[in-house]
């Protein structure tokens, strides 16, 4: 008899497999792996900055600027060095890699598949399928986009606990574990060798649909002088701009059309963006995990089916 925790293994694995074929053409290209090896990392460079990196904390301050803590922070950050900044923001990244390993540890724990004396084949078959899991996580985070630039923040931190996640959960497999602050530091080292230009794209096409569905509340101009004012990026305010010149080759007026109902579509294309975009991210990790610590011959980046 399967139990609870069984059967969701088996649905995330099944719902991974199947989300593995739409990523066939996402996968990291066997020469670049061949580059990449564990003994490399061993000693991290405390240098393992990644798109996460750059990311995550402007979106924190553009989901905290309207409330009242976002006042306090805009106050704190002409008063506090960038440095302390920096700490903070490091300190936060730790916290995630925290909980990511206990995570994998605890998950891996409970997993009556994993033992101490597997054989090759045997640890091979369980990286495969504690991948499909992290895919169907991975891609499940998609659904918080729903929520607009909060739901953005909370799907990105929860993209960058389940990579971590599975570089542990793989280290583990191949009994090669990464522990302590040291293992943490490892694992973003690992995660930094991934091209995450995909996240960038994601939250671009994600924030323009943001963009979209504000303008249904007002017209374009009520929009563009509120982005002003609140001091909005020059990429947005420039799309902005953009977007009148179009109209106004198409002899559109913006300010007469209801736009209303794109309410009812942004949702649902959000939500497929973002669960497109994490298929695609995680699909690069797994491939770099599986060849960082599967022994040789390594593994390839070949799709997971």
């Amino acid at each position: 008899m399967h139990t609870p925790t069984t059967l969701s293994r088996r649905l995330l694995e099944t719902l991974g497999q199947q989300l593995a074929t739409f990523t066939q053409k996402n996968s990291v290209q066997t020469p670049f792996l061949a580059s990449i090896d564990l003994d490399s990392l061993q000693h991290p460079s405390s240098n393992y900055k990644n798109i996460f990196h750059d990311h995550i904390p402007n979106l924190s301050k553009k989901v905290w600027r309207k409330t009242s803590l976002g006042s306090y922070s805009n106050v704190a950050s002409h008063l506090l060095p960038k440095s302390s900044f920096d700490k903070i923001t490091d300190f936060t990244f730790a916290q995630i890699g925290k909980i990511a390993q206990r995570w994998a540890e605890f998950d891996l724990s409970h997993d009556p598949r994993f033992k101490t004396n597997l054989d090759a084949s045997e640890r091979h078959a369980l990286a495969h399928q504690i991948s499909h899991q992290n895919r169907a996580l991975a891609v499940l985070g998609g659904l918080c986009n729903t929520a607009g630039l909060a739901g953005i923040l909370i799907d990105t931190l929860w993209l960058l606990t389940i990579c971590l996640r599975n570089i542990f959960q793989i280290a583990a497999i191949y009994d090669r574990p990464l522990t302590a602050q040291q293992g943490i530091s490892i694992a973003y080292e690992i995660l930094a060798k991934v091209d995450l230009n995909k996240l960038q794209e994601k939250q671009t096409l994600l924030a323009g649909l943001g963009m979209l569905e504000a303008m249904a509340n007002q017209n374009l101009q009520q929009y563009k002088s509120i982005m002003i004012a609140n001091d909005e990026s020059c990429a947005a305010i420039s799309t902005l701009h953009q977007i009148e010149a179009l109209a106004t080759q198409l002899n559109l007026n913006l300010e007469k059309i209801n736009l209303k109902f794109l309410h009812k579509i942004i949702p649902v294309t959000a939500v497929s963006l973002g669960a497109t975009y994490n298929n695609m991210i995680i699909n690069q990790v797994l491939d770099i995990s599986r060849t960082v610590f599967a022994p040789t011959p390594k593994l390839t980046a070949q799709p997971l089916h």
